[in-house]
């Protein structure tokens, strides 16, 4: 009897033993174990681990006496995307029901678009080198195949409107977003028994932005085959709840922006003093870095949505008008947009050797016209704009259809021009004459490249092309 009870015991203990060595398999839409994330980016004898998801930890923390799990604040919140169902080992977790259905009707307009969208072109992508450090901001796709991974990716980067530039080779994308923050995409393969599933890291590398975490979010989800958020949520209160860098209050009560009373004087001169130092700035600056933060500066003020109605369209009549320290700001906007050169000797040189800078330059000043044009449009200012109608019509529109034609090589500046082009054609004051130099200047084929190029690759430019062609026809 003794003997029949080691015998039963010995072979229950081989049993755990067998059952220890098993390791089970990752289902989809999970984590490595801790112990098993090391094999993800190095060989299993070298101590280091990091693992996926948005889970951090330090080489060798555990090594150390660390707490061997997630440090506090380095895991994605639930909130971003649908949560996988746990399910048996072995088997694969299906999406839940609303979101199959949803990913279905997402990938069904996209597939509506005319012409093939952007995205990479590749069959697989390199492997993770050895020993190299993944950011935080990366996610493991198990048991994905490459292409697949790429297209939800790049997807996402169209639905959100971010200028991509793909590499197929190196299986990365060079991405810009609307609010100037520069990031790449990257995709890798799993190293040793990861094999089978796919990395996508995400790296900022210039700019900063509160919608960028939204952005970041959106690609990760869209990676490991959740349902990409096609909106981006205002991570910004509305003006009214911020600290005014202008204050408005005092013009709270008038309606008639062209018309406020003698006594608001001098509140209107200190509300200038924005745009005095960033036309000082133009006036003064002697290096292409110093007419970005200018332009940059002006590009702000001239917006209604952080500066306020009021500030943001005074200012706009007083570049637009070309009065008081307006005035040099204007010659400025159209020295970059109308004659595509910059009238200063000490940045002359630069202008001339730096492409890159140049285009950054024009690109500000597009944005500062486009916003004065909207403030004036939508805020009521009729009068301004009929001034002006002869500069808009013969200066600026043939750049605004050159810019749309000229889309395929800088998706951004027919963003902006778009926008510029569709508050000009919708004015209540001169849409119709601006309509009339818009087909003048044969901006219908124009807007069908910028719509094709939107199709493909930029859902904002998508649109806004769209809606001025709805006004044309």
């Amino acid at each position: 009897m003794k003997e029949d009870g080691k015998e039963t015991k010995k072979r229950t203990e081989e049993e755990k033993k067998k059952k220890s060595r098993t390791k089970k398999p990752v289902s989809y839409g999970g984590l490595p174990d801790l112990k098993d994330a090391k094999h993800v980016t190095t060989d299993s004898d070298s101590g280091v681990a990091r693992s996926m998801d948005g889970v951090a930890v330090a080489p060798g923390m555990h090594q150390m006496g660390g707490f061997p799990g997630m440090q506090p604040g380095m895991a994605r919140p639930s909130h971003y995307g649908a949560k996988m169902p746990a399910l048996p080992p072995g088997m694969f977790a299906p999406l839940p029901q609303e979101q199959e259905k949803a990913e279905h009707t997402f990938h069904m307009a996209s597939e509506m678009h005319r012409g093939e969208p952007n995205g990479w072109k590749f069959d697989d992508v390199p492997t993770l080198p050895e020993f190299h450090p993944l950011e935080r901001t990366a996610v493991f796709a198990p048991h994905s195949n490459a292409p697949e991974v790429g297209r939800r990716v790049a997807d996402v980067l169209r639905a959100r409107s971010i200028a991509t530039v793909y590499d197929d080779k190196k299986a990365k994308a060079k991405c810009i977003t609307e609010d100037n923050v520069e990031f790449r995409v990257r995709l890798y393969r799993g190293r040793n028994k990861f094999s089978h599933g796919i990395i996508v890291e995400v790296q900022r590398r210039f700019g900063f932005s509160p919608s960028f975490a939204g952005d970041m979010y959106a690609i990760l989800d869209a990676a490991e085959g959740k349902l990409p958020a096609l909106k981006t949520v205002p991570l910004i209160p509305p003006p009214s709840k911020l600290i005014p860098v202008v204050s408005d209050a005092d013009d709270d009560d008038f309606d008639d922006f062209d018309a406020p009373p003698p006594s608001m004087g001098i509140k209107r001169k200190a509300r200038s003093a924005s745009l005095c130092i960033a036309s000082d700035m133009l006036k003064r600056a002697k290096t292409a870095d110093a007419n970005v933060l200018a332009l940059e500066s002006l590009a702000s003020i001239t917006n209604s949505k952080k500066m306020g109605a009021a500030a943001a369209l005074r200012v706009s009549r007083q570049i637009l008008a070309g009065s008081d320290e307006g005035e040099d700001v204007r010659e400025v906007l159209v020295s970059l947009l109308v004659d595509e050169s910059l009238d200063s000797e000490s940045t002359s040189d630069i202008w001339d050797k730096d492409d890159e800078g140049r285009a950054q330059l024009r690109l500000y000043a597009m944005t500062v016209l486009s916003n004065a044009i909207s403030v004036a449009a939508e805020k009521g200012s009729p009068a301004l704009l009929k001034d002006q109608s002869f500069f808009l019509a013969d200066e600026i529109m043939p750049v605004l259809v050159n810019e749309l034609r000229d889309s395929k090589n800088n998706s951004r500046m027919a963003v902006v021009s778009a926008r510029c082009l569709e508050s000009l054609l919708t004015s209540n004051a001169i849409g119709r004459d601006m309509t009339s130099a818009a087909i003048g200047c044969k901006a219908g084929p124009a807007l069908e490249i910028s719509l094709d190029v939107g199709q493909r690759g930029n859902q904002h430019l998508e649109d806004l092309s769209m809606a001025c062609l709805r006004v044309l026809s």
